[in-house]
C-alpha cells in the first residue's frame, strides 16, 4: 500500500512540476513622446515663399498600433510618419525620424532619408521616400530576445492622387523570443517527497 501511495504522490509532484508551454510572445509599446520626425531640408517650386509648404510629423497614435504583441517570426507594419503639403509643390526633401519604444525594452531607432514630392493645391500627386539605412535595425535584449525595426520606402508615380493623408510606415518583427521563465519545480518536488514521508510515517504507525 505504501509503495502505491508513494508512487501516486511522486507522480503528482512530477506532473505538477512538468514544464508547461512557455510564452513565445513579445509585447510592444511605442513611445509617442520619444518618437519624432523632422524636416532637415526642402527645396523646389514655391518652397522659398511658403514656409509651411512641406512638413512631417509622427502619425497620430501610430495608426492605432501603439501597443501590440508579436509571436516569434511575426511582423507588424503601421503608420509612422505623416506628410503634410500646402499649395502647388514640386521639390525634394531630407528628413530624420526616430521611433521609440517603452516595451519590450526602452530603446529607439533613428534614420535619415529623403525623396521627391509633388502636390496640387495641397493634394499629394506623386513622390518618394528612400531611407539611408538599407537593412533593418536589430535590437537584442539581455535575455537573448531580439526584434528588428525597418523604416519602409515608398514611391508613387506622377499623377497618383491620394485622398487621405500621406503616411510613411515602419515594420517591427519579433526575431527571437526567449521563453518566459516558469516557476521552479523544486518546491513541488519537495512537496511530493514530503507527502511520501508522511505516507510512510502513517504506514509505519499502522504496522507498529
Amino acid at each position: 500500500m505504501f509503495r502505491k501511495l508513494a508512487g501516486i504522490a511522486l507522480a503528482a509532484a512530477l506532473g505538477l512540476g512538468a514544464p508547461a508551454s512557455a510564452s513565445t510572445v513579445m509585447d510592444f509599446s511605442l513611445d509617442g513622446s520619444g518618437s519624432s520626425a523632422n524636416v532637415l531640408s526642402v527645396s523646389g517650386s514655391f518652397c522659398s515663399i511658403l514656409a509651411t509648404c512641406f512638413d512631417v510629423g509622427i502619425a497620430p497614435g501610430f495608426g492605432g498600433s501603439s501597443n501590440f504583441s508579436l509571436a516569434e517570426g511575426a511582423s507588424r507594419t503601421f503608420d509612422f510618419i505623416r506628410f503634410a503639403f500646402n499649395g502647388d509643390l514640386n521639390g525634394s526633401y531630407r528628413l530624420s525620424a526616430t521611433l521609440a519604444f517603452t516595451q519590450p525594452v526602452a530603446t529607439s531607432v533613428t534614420d535619415t532619408g529623403g525623396g521627391q514630392f509633388m502636390a496640387v493645391s495641397g493634394v499629394f500627386t506623386g513622390g518618394s521616400l528612400t531611407w539611408d539605412q538599407t537593412s533593418p535595425t536589430v535590437v537584442t535584449m539581455g535575455d537573448g530576445s531580439s526584434f528588428s525595426v525597418a523604416f519602409n520606402n515608398f514611391a508613387y508615380g506622377q499623377g497618383a492622387i491620394l485622398n487621405g493623408p500621406v503616411m510613411g510606415t515602419a515594420t517591427v518583427t519579433a526575431l527571437s523570443v526567449a521563453p518566459v521563465p516558469l516557476p521552479a519545480t523544486g518546491l513541488l518536488l519537495v512537496g511530493g517527497l514530503g507527502a511520501i514521508a508522511l505516507v510512510r510515517r502513517k504506514a509505519s504507525r499502522k504496522t507498529a
